[in-house]
């Protein structure tokens, strides 16, 4: 029986300490074909002679090597989508610096197989040095665009999408987004596309001093993102969203493009209590407070 291929989409930037690691998880998941496309936006370390020579010892699973200046993760993530020419079944987003157990993509295939378009999983937590810090929060409530216009549903590092996702961002995603995987669930599910979320992991996410974005554990991190909405970063990521969705509506379901509608309309007022009318939410208790909080003070 042949092995399913699986092409993998990695951004790297000065990511030596830690990236060969990450590249040997890849190469030794169970029971899958690979091929890397790796796309580095201007490292300056060690990053590109570490990659040169898995691209020379393992010829068969390293196929591009993109060279690019985007100073910005989502930007260099969303551009390998463009550039890639073959079509394949399954696609996986890999940061630099996680590493994979050996059953990761073939749980993202398994789902993907049962009819979804995106798979995303919580994250194990470790640090540097893989110590075991925690879980991601479990989101429960459903995702779908409801959800999707207001957040992420998890971390991109965790995503697997189809090849109908594919050929749909190849065409229509911009390249000037909130963030890669934020963009990729807004886009599915306002197609109407069916998203899986796992509440197992099979990722070690590790968080270190050169994270770009971190993670959202413990009472410092739920500050900074209060921190966030009243200096309306929020303001600013949803009006770029929304730019960005307004560009595909014709994409879009009636019933997303109502919701849509909706938010627009509420982000207007002041009322946070038409929330319930619109039926839009986050995921926890504390983000669905803020966020009434936030129309309230016009910060979303």
């Amino acid at each position: 029986m042949r092995k399913p291929l699986v092409a993998v989409l990695m951004a790297t930037f000065n990511g030596e300490k830690y990236l060969k690691e990450q590249l040997d998880s890849i190469l030794n998941q169970k029971n899958v074909n690979i091929h890397l496309y790796i796309s580095d936006d201007g490292s300056t370390d060690q990053t590109i002679y570490i990659l040169k020579q898995y691209f020379k010892n393992y010829p068969k699973q390293f196929k591009k090597l993109y060279h690019t200046n985007h100073c910005h993760p989502a930007k260099n993530f969303l551009s390998i989508i463009k550039k890639i020419d073959i079509n394949y079944k399954y696609y996986a987003f890999s940061d630099q610096d996680d590493l994979w157990l050996r059953n990761k993509l073939n749980r993202g295939i398994s789902k993907i197989n049962s009819g979804n378009d995106l798979y995303g999983s919580k994250t194990i937590n470790v640090d540097k040095n893989l110590k075991f810090l925690g879980y991601s929060p479990v989101f429960e409530k459903k995702k779908n665009f409801n959800n999707a216009i207001l957040q992420s549903f998890a971390g991109g590092n965790t995503y697997m999408f189809n090849n109908k996702i594919f050929k749909l961002l190849k065409i229509y995603s911009p390249l000037k987004v909130t963030m890669h995987d934020w963009w990729i669930y807004m886009f599915t599910t306002f197609l109407g596309g069916k998203v899986y979320y796992d509440h197992k992991s099979f990722i070690k996410y590790r968080l270190h001093e050169n994270n770009v974005n971190g993670h959202n554990l413990g009472l410092i991190n739920k500050l900074k993102r209060i921190y966030i909405a009243l200096r309306n970063q929020y303001k600013i990521w949803n009006d770029l969203n929304i730019k960005n969705i307004n560009k595909i509506l014709h994409l879009g379901t009636k019933n997303n493009i109502k919701i849509l509608k909706d938010f627009i309309y509420l982000r207007k007022l002041k009322f946070p209590i038409l929330l319930n009318k619109i039926n839009i939410y986050r995921q926890t208790r504390l983000d669905q407070f803020l966020l009434k909080v936030g129309f309230f003070l016009n910060k979303i």
